[in-house]
């Protein structure tokens, strides 16, 4: 029997109620060439001493796993949280497990780093998952060429990478940006902040590009723009001092890069006698209040229709399995203003 210190086995079943190991493997299987009571033992006897089938050793000799990679670099914030969820239940409902790595790449970041995301990539493929679904940044192009290499079908999330033909679903971030300048146009707002992404995320450059093209148009130079680099506003926001980038208040709108910013953003201003929106106007983008509706409302860009990005990964990796030799297809998911 079990000493503690090693997983129960097939040779542990087969000692406990006297049967030979290939006869425990093929009662496991439910070979209906053995007898009925043979199987109902082995099965009994399995249970009672704990024996979990080895999927890895299953999947050697299958060839399929059955299991999603989602490779993912920030938890913490609510909307990879609520796409996560999503996504475990769509693959779940299709009839894959999801496995859930993680690239960030330090505690007080919330950025991934090509190294950390081409470890998180090769573990995956190490433990033959059937597909991956990848948020990627802007030096991925390694960790998309290691998939191809091992013919593992994946599908891009949130962005693309440049000069890597895949499958992608994303939101129209060049629009969003767009939006966002429009609304504070529409509402008389011309000095205006903005808070930046990261710069290896592929949504920031659109985003921030799609704001200013609308701005210039409208005689808006970027120069007149107060742009806060992401490495400064996270670094202010880790260490408490939000405050001293956000006063004086020399402004009328603030476009954050997303709605877990926005949020930092709107609090500070709140606790220092700021009102929103009457004295300062925030947009952020992902619309999180959406699905976590006990936050206070706040204005942002968000897809069109609830939960599509997730549903459209999903239906593109399954075909993606399914037709290996399929045309790479990118999905640009519409968004607005909520």
């Amino acid at each position: 029997m079990q000493n503690g210190k090693s997983r129960v086995t097939l040779k542990d079943i087969a000692q406990e109620c006297g049967y030979s190991v290939n006869t425990v493997s093929r009662a496991l299987r439910g070979d209906t060439r053995l007898p009925e009571e043979t199987i109902r033992r082995i099965r009994e006897t399995a249970y009672e001493i704990g024996y979990i089938r080895n999927s890895l050793a299953s999947s050697l000799r299958s060839g399929k796993s059955n299991i999603i990679a989602i490779v993912i670099e920030d938890l913490q914030n609510q909307h990879y949280s609520h796409l996560l969820d999503l996504l475990s239940i769509y693959l779940t409902q299709n009839g894959y497990r999801s496995m859930i790595l993680t690239s960030r790449n330090a505690l007080d970041t919330n950025a991934q780093t090509a190294e950390t995301l081409s470890s998180a990539v090769d573990y995956a493929v190490a433990h033959f998952v059937d597909g991956v679904l990848l948020f990627p940044n802007l030096d991925s192009a390694g960790s998309a060429e290691t998939l191809q290499r091992n013919r593992i079908p994946f599908v891009l999330i949130d962005r693309e990478i440049e000069g890597v033909s895949a499958d992608v679903v994303r939101l129209d971030d060049y629009e969003g940006g767009r939006i966002a300048a429009e609304k504070f146009l529409e509402t008389s707002h011309r000095k205006l902040v903005y808070m930046a992404g990261p710069v290896d995320n592929g949504s920031q450059y659109l985003r921030e590009k799609g704001f200013f093209d609308v701005l210039r148009e409208h005689g808006i130079s970027r120069e007149q723009v107060l742009v806060l680099p992401h490495h400064v506003v996270m670094r202010s926001i880790k260490t408490h001092e939000l405050d001293e980038l956000l006063f004086p208040v020399e402004y009328t709108g603030i476009f954050a890069f997303n709605d877990q910013i926005a949020y930092y953003v709107l609090n500070c201003l709140r606790e220092n006698g700021i009102r929103i929106p009457e004295d300062v106007s925030v947009i952020g983008f992902d619309n999180i209040r959406s699905q976590y509706p006990y936050l206070v409302p706040l204005s942002s860009i968000g897809e069109e229709k609830e939960n599509e990005i997730a549903k459209e990964a999903v239906r593109l990796l399954l075909r993606r399995i399914e037709e290996p030799a399929a045309d790479p297809c990118s999905i640009i998911l519409p968004v607005r203003y909520y």
